[in-house]
């Protein structure tokens, strides 16, 4: 997937997903076939080995805290720094609408 950057929102999108302010997804795919982790035990969890994904958006809560964007092309943070940048990007724009 790419983003179309001469597009204002997917620019603006994009931007924001590197800044670390947009930093989780939300996934929506069809279970085509799965197997359970453990044969003993089918509801302790499943493999999925095969998925059709039919939508994915970025969003700044997701249902599954760990749907988060770790690496935009061209940009890579650690985890920590991440989370500095976000806590301080937070808030400037709190004092920017104070």
């Amino acid at each position: 997937a790419a983003f179309n950057l001469s597009d204002p929102e997917a620019k603006k999108t994009y931007d924001l997903m590197k800044m670390g302010a947009l930093d989780s997804l939300s996934i929506g795919f069809f279970i085509n076939d799965y197997e359970p982790v453990d044969a003993k035990q089918p509801y302790g969890g499943w493999i999925f080995k095969e998925v059709e994904i039919f939508e994915i958006s970025v969003v700044t809560v997701p249902a599954n805290p760990q749907s988060t964007i770790d690496n935009i092309k061209g940009f890579d943070m650690s985890v920590v720094d991440k989370r500095i940048a976000q806590a301080n990007m937070k808030q400037d724009i709190m004092s920017k609408l104070a």
